[in-house]
């Protein structure tokens, strides 16, 4: 309420403020007028006044009197008495710039240059007749020549006067603006009032929806207009959206329930498919275990490399099916672990050690220069309850993979205790995983294969692995540079052997 109360008040000073820009241009605008519309005024009176004033002394009977001066003081008085009292001035000026005559009369016969600018001087003969608006020193100047004299009649009339009555003028106009600006103001205000009051209900309304709530309603009965049409627009959808969401909600709830079944029915397929399958592949492995051995009789040396190839493809198929069955119990929620106690891990990471080593000769062989294995684990690792055998498998699967994938460098298996917990890396020198794939590599059937040679696999051997550290309690996780290598890590926490 705070904030669009503010929005209001911002939306008035705006209006204000740009009520007031063309306010302070009329005033300007106005006032500029005036005075160019009585500087106008003035200096045509100006004019006029020096022309009828040389023209009275160009005729004056006295200028025939006095033939050797047309300018007798008493009869230039006649005609520049208006003047007395005023801070106006009325003289004539000869071309050598000099006052033939004064209405101070001390100044007859002095030069005009101690007071006028040489340009003001040289306009006084430049024409019959003209005005000059001589703002620096605050005059209105009017002039016109003698005829038939090499002289010039020239009124000076102050303009301080006419200048403070401009300002005052002005004044009253800005003043009588600003009333009509405050008005106006008034007015807009409450008509400003009177749409955002609507709009507000409006607004508080659209909130209420935005923050879920779409049983919110608003009072229509003080509303008009296209705002009441608004209203009426937003209350209607909003039925319309609660509607679309409730039923949404039915059909997502349903349509859940047919994936965690689908879901049910796929582990339980492959479970069941995967024990079919290996029931009678145990039973081929065993039996071809069995001829190669020579039970039934003896075998070639060609005849017994055949057998070890489809040894090796079906203890491979063997171990993709209980990958298979592995995730499938992950998946349908029944990985169980069998935990025993006093498991000595120092023994189960050499067994681990001594399946991969064989691994890792048959990638040696086929490199220039063999791949360096590197042991850093504690001696003595204390006892601790765990399932030997899931423990093994993660181990084996994260050697495996960086025996696969890694051509030259090293390779090392690091395995510490500290604090109540087992930490477990497996680090590698070889083409790293970019970061933008990391994120993949833990999602069932998702091989990382970019820029890596291919590998045989289905891509489960992470996702189980991460799935039975965190069974055990832990995690795995990883860290990797592209062309530097990758680290896998997994914690098992340490359980202390019950007493006996």
């Amino acid at each position: 309420m705070q904030t669009k109360n503010s929005i209001i008040w911002r939306m008035i000073a705006w209006f204000l403020l740009l009520a007031l820009i063309p306010l302070g241009a009329v005033t300007i605008f106005v006032q500029r007028q005036i005075n160019q519309t009585v500087l106008d005024v003035e200096l045509q009176a100006a004019v006029r006044e020096a022309r009828l004033h040389a023209a009275e002394s160009a005729y004056h009977p006295d200028a025939f009197e006095h033939a050797e001066s047309a300018y007798h003081p008493d009869a230039f008085e006649q005609h520049t008495q208006i003047y007395a009292g005023t801070k106006d001035v009325a003289f004539i000026l000869g071309t050598d710039d000099t006052y033939l005559a004064h209405t101070d009369r001390q100044k007859i016969g002095a030069s005009a240059k101690n007071e006028f600018a040489p340009d003001i001087l040289q306009t006084f003969f430049s024409s019959d007749n003209g005005s000059i608006d001589n703002s620096d020193a605050g005059q209105i100047i009017g002039y016109a020549a003698v005829q038939g004299q090499n002289s010039v009649m020239v009124i000076v009339k102050d303009n301080q006067d006419i200048q403070d009555t401009l300002g005052s003028l002005s004044r009253s106009i800005f003043l009588q603006l600003s009333v009509i600006l405050l008005i106006t103001s008034i007015v807009s205000g409450v008509a400003i009032l009177a749409v955002i009051n609507p709009l507000r209900q409006l607004a508080n309304f659209a909130d209420q929806v935005g923050s879920g709530n779409l049983d919110a309603t608003i009072n229509q009965t003080d509303l008009e207009g296209e705002i009441a049409v608004l209203a009426k627009s937003l209350t209607s959808m909003t039925s319309r959206l609660r509607d679309l969401i409730y039923n949404l909600e039915d059909k997502v709830e349903e349509r859940t329930r047919e994936l965690e079944r689908a879901d049910l029915m796929k582990s339980q397929f492959l479970a069941s498919m995967s024990h079919e399958l290996r029931t009678p592949l145990n039973s081929i492995i065993n039996f071809t275990q069995l001829i190669a051995m020579g039970v039934a009789g003896p075998v070639t040396k060609e005849q017994l490399t055949m057998l070890n190839t489809s040894l090796s493809s079906s203890k491979h198929l063997l171990q993709l099916i209980n990958d298979v069955l592995d995730i499938s119990k992950i998946q349908a929620g029944k990985l169980s672990l069998y935990i025993e106690e006093d498991v000595n891990l120092n023994d189960e990471i050499q067994a681990v050690i001594d399946i991969a080593e064989p691994l890792l000769q048959k990638q040696n062989a086929t490199l220039e220069k063999p791949i360096q294995f590197i042991q850093d684990i504690d001696k003595n690792l204390p006892l601790t309850a765990c399932d030997r055998r899931r423990i093994r498998q993660i181990l084996l699967n994260l050697l495996s993979n960086a025996i696969k994938f890694t051509e030259k460098g090293s390779i090392t298996l690091s395995a510490k205790k500290k604090g109540n917990e087992f930490i477990f890396a497996v680090m590698d020198t070889g083409p790293g995983i970019p970061e933008e794939m990391q994120s993949n590599i833990f999602e069932p059937f998702i091989q990382v294969t970019d820029g890596m040679k291919h590998t045989q696999g289905t891509g489960l051997g992470l996702p189980i692995s991460r799935s039975l550290a965190q069974a055990h309690g832990g995690d795995l996780w990883m860290e990797s540079k592209v062309n530097e290598g990758s680290t896998f890590f997994f914690t098992l926490p340490f359980h202390r052997s019950l007493p006996q």
